[in-house]
This record gives C-alpha cells, sequence and structure tokens, in this order.
C-alpha cells in the first residue's frame, strides 16, 4: 500500500494513496499540491492529479490584517513562519506551502489562537533564544508540538504523552 504525506487539519501524516480525495493537501518532494481528481495507476504508476497548493493573498501583518493578532505575530517572528488561515475561521502557525511539515501552534479560530499565543509567548520565546541565529538565517526548525500532550496516569507517576 503506497501512503503519501497530507496534511490533516493540523498535522502532516501520511495516508494511503488510495483513499486520497479531492481537495486534500498532499506534500511530496518538498512540493505542497491539492488533490484534483482521485489518484488512478497508468502503466504500472501511481498518478496523483493535482495542481500546486494556492496559499491564498500575501497578508502582510499590519493595519487590518493584524488587528486582535498581536501574540499571533509575536509567535511567528519568534519562529520564523507564517500564518495559514482556513475557511472555516480557524488558523495555525506554519508555513504549507513550504512543504516541510513544520507547524508551531494547534489550529484554532483566530481569537483562541491569540489567547494561546499570549498564554505560551514565553515558550516562543524561549525556542527563539535557544535557535536564533539559525531563525535570523531563515533555517527551518522543528519545534516538539507540546500542544498536543496530554497528561496520562501511569502506576501513579504522572507522564506527558502526544502522538508519534
Amino acid at each position: 500500500m503506497k501512503a503519501i504525506s497530507t496534511f490533516q487539519y493540523d498535522h502532516w501524516a501520511p495516508k494511503p494513496v488510495e483513499e486520497l480525495v479531492v481537495g486534500d493537501l498532499i506534500s511530496h518532494g518538498g512540493t505542497v499540491a491539492t488533490v484534483t481528481a482521485p489518484p488512478y495507476e497508468e502503466a504500472g504508476v501511481t498518478r496523483i492529479p493535482g495542481k500546486p497548493y494556492d496559499p491564498g493573498p500575501i497578508n502582510l501583518m499590519l493595519g487590518e490584517f493584524a488587528d486582535d493578532k498581536e501574540h499571533i505575530v509575536m509567535a511567528m517572528d519568534l519562529v520564523g513562519s507564517g500564518l495559514a488561515e482556513f475557511d472555516d475561521g480557524t488558523a495555525l502557525i506554519t508555513d504549507l506551502e513550504e512543504g516541510h511539515g513544520l507547524i508551531y501552534s494547534p489550529r484554532l479560530p483566530i481569537a483562541e489562537l491569540e489567547a494561546f499565543c499570549a498564554e505560551h509567548i514565553e515558550r516562543y520565546q524561549a525556542f527563539y533564544d535557544a535557535n536564533a541565529d539559525a531563525i535570523d538565517r531563515c533555517q527551518l526548525i522543528p519545534m516538539q508540538p507540546w500542544w498536543q500532550e496530554s497528561p496520562t496516569q501511569e502506576g501513579g507517576i504522572i507522564s506527558l504523552s502526544g502522538p508519534e
């Protein structure tokens, strides 16, 4: 069974090619595309019809585009990434079009993402402080998705675990 990296709400994960549907975002070889028709086999090669992902217009986070996003903008600057906004009113800090899979926040409605970034701005600052030289050189630095961690009880000991 062949699989390809697909964007699944707030993370990249492998998905069997035969399960792809129109509209899925896929990443392959550093390129992100939107699936435009079901995959098919041709001469023993799997073909996935698609078009390059279009993130929409570039909005500079100034004026009306930055309203009520002060901490989101600060977090974006501290990780060196953009903001992906979705039609359902949610957003997350990532550069989907880069195809690298790096995600720097949970996917939340804008107001909730602003509150999340305000609450955790110290974590973003610590991440920047630890990686400032690389971030300032526009290098992509992965961030452990600590917001996905959930406490679990094991024999009276609390441990943090997240999806692998």
